[in-house]
């Protein structure tokens, strides 16, 4: 009996571990595809991407991305890169990445639909 129940928790320690790993590679090869995108002049649509994908940004964080998301929820929109200055810990060294990867203009551009299209997929213990 105690053989069995170390072997069971033994299995859920493994699949922990390979979730972990397997969640890993899935950031990975978003961040990957996210770098080769933005490369090759794709920005993220400032007024349209969620904090997640916010966060594929030189310099904005979990806690910036929710900052910039709000924010825009409660002007409806930005129509100035300067009104980024209002969030907390965004001045101009930011500013300017956020300029460079990002954009004001248009609806979704396809990197930021590509990532809401297929955000990483995580499995559960059956």
């Amino acid at each position: 009996m105690k053989r069995l129940i170390n072997s069971a928790k033994e299995k859920q320690v493994r699949f922990r571990v390979f979730q972990g790993v397997q969640q890993f590679v899935l950031a990975l090869l978003l961040c990957l595809a996210t770098a080769n995108a933005m490369a090759s002049g794709d920005k993220v649509n400032l007024n349209q991407a969620d904090a997640t994908v916010l966060q594929y940004i030189p310099g904005i964080g979990a806690a910036r991305a929710a900052d910039i998301v709000s924010l825009r929820e409660q002007n409806g929109g930005f129509k100035h890169y300067e009104e980024l200055l209002d969030v907390s810990g965004i001045g101009e060294k930011i500013l300017d990445s956020i300029k460079q990867y990002g954009t004001l203009e248009g609806g979704v551009s396809e990197l930021t639909q590509e990532m809401i299209d297929n955000p990483p997929k995580t499995t559960t213990q059956d």
